[in-house]
Formats: C-alpha cells, sequence, structure tokens
C-alpha cells in the first residue's frame, strides 16, 4: 500500500500510526516518520512537506474483503507543536515488486551460450538486461534473453525493471570455465591394437563413449581397439569441459593410418602358410616396425624391420591364424599369415 502524507506536531509525542484489519483483528501495520518542515514560515507557523509512504501488507490481505485500512493521530494537547498535525492523500494499493530471473546455468564452458528468464513480479514500466564484463546483447529489453561468452571470466548478470524511474536490480554470477585444447591422434585403429591420444590442456581425464568399441586410459590417452565400430573419445576437465574425438575401430584384417600416402602394395609376407620362419619384404624407409597379433588381438611378437628384408622367428607360435602389422610414417600395412 502507498500514500502520500504530512505529519508535524511534537516530535515523539504526537504521532500517526497506520492500522490494518483482516475481519477480525485490528493489529498496528506502520508508523511513519515525521515529515520535515521545510516551507518557510507564514505567520510564525511553518508549513509540513508531502511526502510519500509503502508499506506491505500482509498475506490476510489477498482476495480478502473485509480488510480496512485505519490512520490513528494520537496528540496529547499540550499545545506544544507545529502545524500541520497529520494528513492523508492518495492511498493505493499496489502489486507487491520483486526482482528475479532465472539462469539457465552459472557454471558453464567457454564458447557456451546460456538463456535468462525474467521472474519478477509487479508491476514495472520497463526492464533491461546488462553484463559485467561486457557480452553483446542483441536486444536487453526481451525475455528470455541468450547470452553467448566466447571468453573465459567470472561475469555478472544483471536485470533492471523500473517502475517510477525507480531501478530495482538483481544479479547473478556466471563463472566461464576454459575448454581443453583440441584432441590429436590418429582416428583409427584395428581391432586389438592401440594408438596414443593427446590433449595439450594438462589436467583432463580420458574416457570412451562405448567401451565395446574402445577402451582408452584414464590417465594415458592410449586407445584400444576391442570390436569395430566408431565411438566418442572425450578429454574433460573436473569442470566438466570436454574436447571430443571420433574414434573408428576397423575389424581384422585392416589397414589403418593415412589413406593412399603409402605405397602399400610393396609389403611382402611369405612363405604362407609359414613354419619355422616368416620373411617381410617392404619398402624402406616407408616401413619401421611390425608386431604379430593373434585372432583376439593379443600382441604376440613385436621388433624393427631390419631392412628390405626381416625374417621373423615364429617358431614359439602354435599352430593357428595370425596377423601382422607392418607399421610406417605414412600408413599401417595389415597381412594374415597361417602357421603350420
Amino acid at each position: 500500500m502507498k500514500f502520500y502524507y504530512t505529519m508535524d506536531g511534537q516530535a515523539g509525542v504526537d504521532y500517526a500510526t497506520v492500522w490494518y484489519y483482516d475481519g477480525t483483528t485490528w493489529s498496528l501495520l506502520a508508523s511513519p516518520p515525521q515529515t520535515p518542515a521545510i516551507c518557510p514560515p507564514v505567520g510564525g507557523i511553518s508549513q509540513g512537506y508531502w511526502d510519500h509512504y509503502t508499506v506491505a501488507l500482509p498475506a490476510s490481505a489477498n482476495n480478502n474483503p473485509n480488510v480496512k485500512i485505519g490512520f490513528r493521530w494520537v496528540n496529547n494537547n499540550d499545545g506544544v507543536g507545529t502545524d500541520p498535525s497529520f494528513a492523508v492523500d492518495s492511498v493505493s494499493l499496489v502489486a507487491a515488486r520483486s526482482t528475479s530471473f532465472t539462469p539457465g546455468s552459472t557454471s558453464v564452458c567457454k564458447d557456451s551460450c546460456v538463456t535468462f528468464t525474467n521472474t519478477s513480479t509487479g508491476a514495472v514500466d520497463s526492464f533491461v538486461w546488462s553484463v559485467s564484463p561486457v557480452v553483446p546483447i542483441s536486444n536487453p529489453h526481451i525475455s528470455p534473453v541468450t547470452l553467448c561468452f566466447s571468453t573465459t571470466a567470472t561475469y555478472s548478470v544483471t536485470l533492471t525493471p523500473y517502475s517510477g524511474g525507480t531501478p530495482y536490480p538483481a544479479t547473478h554470477t556466471v563463472t566461464v570455465n576454459p575448454a581443453p585444447a583440441p584432441v590429436t591422434g590418429a582416428h583409427s585403429i584395428c581391432v586389438g591394437f592401440t594408438t596414443p591420444l593427446a590433449d595439450a590442456s594438462p589436467g583432463g581425464t580420458w574416457s570412451s563413449s562405448s567401451t565395446t568399441v574402445a577402451t582408452v586410459g584414464s590417465g594415458t590417452g592410449v586407445v584400444t581397439g576391442v570390436a569395430a565400430g566408431t565411438c566418442t573419445i572425450a578429454y574433460t576437465f573436473s569442470t566438466g569441459c570436454t574436447a571430443t574425438y571420433t574414434f573408428t575401430v576397423y575389424p581384422l584384417p585392416c589397414t589403418t593410418g593415412m589413406p593412399g600416402t603409402g605405397n602399400l602394395s610393396s609389403v611382402e609376407i611369405f612363405p604362407n602358410p609359414a613354419t619355422d620362419e616368416l620373411f617381410i619384404n617392404v619398402e624402406p624407409p616407408t616401413f619401421s616396425s611390425y608386431t604379430i597379433t593373434n585372432e583376439i588381438g593379443q600382441a604376440l611378437i613385436e621388433d624393427q624391420l631390419s631392412g628390405p628384408e626381416t625374417k621373423v622367428n615364429i617358431r614359439v607360435l602354435p599352430s593357428g591364424l595370425y596377423y601382422i602389422m607392418i607399421k610406417g610414417t605414412n600408413g599401417n600395412v595389415m597381412r594374415k599369415f597361417v602357421k603350420l
């Protein structure tokens, strides 16, 4: 409730109070202060200054047709004090005003956008959004409004409604966290093989969206192919900010690496089937090492190539089907052979 009034009299002795009736009981609602006597005296009498006063009504006033408001003037009649005693004008009821808004999130990653929704109550003339440090706002007078944060910082987002020229601001803080650097490394491997991924930002943890396709060491970034398919490898900070990497695992036999950049036809293995020894013919220096695995991808023999032709002792291998990966700078070549 809002009203205009002027009150003088003798301070502390002559005073007015505001009372509230809920349909059953009268109770004290407010005790407005004296208004200043600022007008010049006329005939030795100083007239008072009109001021406004606002007081919140109790919850029992809502939808209550029996509400009454009373103004009570107390005067000890000692002839001390100045005129006027007490006068009231323009009593009005206004909806309670409360400024509030809801942020979509208060902690996000760099280059994220957040939507803010005005949830204020009470009549206002206008409202405006503002951000510090400054963030571009296409239209600061609408709700909801979406803000995008391209820089790591702590931002103060403020909603300011205006009523009668008076601002009623409310503020939320939004923390924008750094995102990891892009993940680097190979995009694919064969089943049973491993390859390291890397990220230039320290402090993150590695994870796989599907460990049935590929696993990754949480602290190392080493990916192991489990089964043919595609998954997402993620590198994540404690804040939840993540860099993702699409990774493919190919079934055996397969060729991985950079397609079309190596002379893959220059790789030869013989004899096939083999008994005690297997020979690898390559075109150096394109290829440098080899790995022999069984049908479930377990690495059994690994070594460096000794030149254009390398002899591999396979006597220790049980009879069966095996795969040999010849690794090179421009790609890897997978070949299949049988041990008798």
